[in-house]
């Protein structure tokens, strides 16, 4: 009968935490453990979307048994739904000690998570209590304001898209710029000009040039050569430097289409090897490998499609579905890292038949792109220029398990990846 009654306390106390609204929310209900009453009681403060404030106090109705907490008095468990996502050290404040009164905080800076419903497992650690104590459930949503701005398909005739490769915040991983400039038949040399110039600042990406001086550049045939001085400074001195340049280079000349590769000289030589002991000797041919297209959040909190090495080799359009979901791939994503695709949508069947991809979807991806938000509108190009990657899709057509359509003409339609992602604006 107690078990019962406090199984149907927790499912009032979810049902109101779920809710987010910004006041004081008190949750009070008592529990054996042993002979023995243990009272806690929960004060979720809601701050904003992206902090909560968390007290909780604990006290003993039996005066025989002060309670007895561990050095590390809570434990804490975080949930997406009924699955574990990972085990959490927060700093816990302790309050006071009579009652015991703990305090934390709830950011998606410190629990390095994106934006979501999650559930908390909060478990005291008494170390005069025995008997296995139930833990407590917080629910919790962080809604941080972000934005996306969807690809285009073309850009005007009097002007000219090049892409440009920045670095990421923390450094790791390049990301795809696509800068429009007036109409220029030099892509080659505007491309370099373009990457001196770093990216805009309403990005919220670091600013500055990500590459070295250029002395010369020219094509000979598909390879583009360029000429580096003697003394490149950093960029053969530090090694996040010196790969962030050489991938810059790499990835942003290939993006013309008349380059497969770049050969680099330094100070008029080939050389065996520079940038910080990288060899490049040989001309450094484009990286066509599959890529998964997930989002990353920039200082200015904009959500930019991230080309990521796919972990799928061979083909399998239900394993790279599993990628673009928290769910099904925890250990990806983070606070600057989102998944492209909510959880509640599925992907139901596939086939490719002559490099066409027709995937068919639950009839919560139709509700998502009625929005027509910045989150369907990533969702869509995130699935587009994902299996696109796979050289034996040229296009993908999304159909639904119940006949339905929309006023963008997105379902039943062959979709195709324009590659000009992440305009600068």
């Amino acid at each position: 009968m107690l078990r019962t009654l406090k199984s149907l306390v927790l499912i009032v106390i979810i049902c109101f935490t779920a809710t987010g609204i910004p006041v004081y929310a008190n949750f009070l209900f008592n529990y054996i453990i042993s002979e023995d009453y243990v009272e806690y009681n929960v004060d979720l403060l809601t701050h904003s979307s992206e902090k909560y404030e968390v007290d909780i106090t604990f006290e003993s109705s039996h005066n025989s048994l002060p309670l007895e907490f561990d050095d590390t008095p809570l434990n804490f468990k975080l949930f997406l739904g009924d699955q574990e996502i990972k085990n959490l050290e927060l700093e816990v404040i302790e309050k006071s000690n009579d009652p015991y009164k703990f305090s934390f905080i709830l950011t998606p800076e410190r629990l390095d998570l994106p934006n979501g419903n999650y559930i908390l497992e909060v478990t005291p650690n008494i170390i005069n209590i025995k008997s296995p104590i139930d833990p407590i459930p917080i629910n919790f949503n962080f809604n941080k304001n972000v934005k996306y701005i969807p690809a285009v398909q073309t850009v005007p005739t009097n002007r000219t898209a090049l892409t440009l490769y920045f670095p990421d915040n923390d450094f790791n991983r390049l990301i795809p710029i696509t800068r429009v400039v007036p109409y220029t038949n030099i892509p080659l040399r505007s491309t370099v000009n373009e990457l001196y110039k770093g990216p805009s600042k309403s990005l919220g990406l670091p600013t500055g040039s990500p590459i070295p001086t250029v002395l010369n550049l020219n094509l000979n045939n598909d390879i583009a050569r360029v000429y580096l001085p003697k003394d490149i400074g950093v960029y053969n001195t530090y090694s996040s430097n010196a790969r962030i340049a050489l991938d810059s280079f790499i990835s942003s000349l290939t993006s013309i289409n008349e380059v497969s590769a770049v050969q680099f000289y330094i100070n008029w030589q080939i050389t065996t090897d520079d940038f910080h002991g990288v060899s490049i000797d040989k001309p450094i041919s484009k990286d066509n490998s599959p890529k998964a297209y997930v989002a990353y959040r920039t200082d200015s909190d904009r959500l930019l499609l991230y080309p990521i090495t796919s972990t799928v080799s061979n083909f399998s359009a239900i394993d790279i579905f599993k990628i673009l979901k928290i769910s099904t791939n925890n250990n990806l994503y983070s606070n600057r890292i989102y998944p492209p695709i909510p959880e509640d949508v599925e992907l139901l069947d596939y086939s490719l038949i002559d490099g066409v991809l027709k995937l068919k979807f639950n009839d919560a991806f139709v509700s998502i792109i009625k929005n027509e938000n910045d989150l369907s509108n990533l969702m869509i190009d995130s699935l587009i220029y994902s299996y696109t990657s796979y050289p034996e899709i040229q296009s993908v057509i999304f159909t639904t398990e119940n006949v339905s359509t929309d006023r963008l003409n997105i379902l039943n339609t062959p979709l195709n990846a324009s590659g000009l992602i992440n305009i600068e604006q």
